[in-house]
């Protein structure tokens, strides 16, 4: 049964791995990009950053099925992660 939990610096490869997976409207977006780590970079990253309490894995126990990244504050975290 899945479980929701908080992130953890080791799920940073499976989480990179779920952005780019569903980057194009829940589509791979693998092909799309030079450098696949820049989507999580740009789009999570600061959040993770700066709120690692707001940052959560949904985790079977075999994979990372999903994650949910917020912030309380999102000019303060984009303002940080420049």
């Amino acid at each position: 049964m899945p479980v929701i939990r908080r992130y953890h610096p080791t799920d940073r490869g499976n989480a990179y791995r779920a952005c780019v997976m569903t980057d194009t409207s829940g589509g791979d977006a693998t092909r799309l990009h030079m450098n696949n780590n820049v989507i999580l970079d740009i789009f999570a990253g600061p959040y993770r950053a700066i709120e690692p309490e707001l940052a959560f894995i949904v985790d079977t126990g075999d994979w990372m099925t999903g994650y949910v990244i917020a912030t309380g504050n999102t000019r303060l975290s984009a303002w940080h992660y420049r």
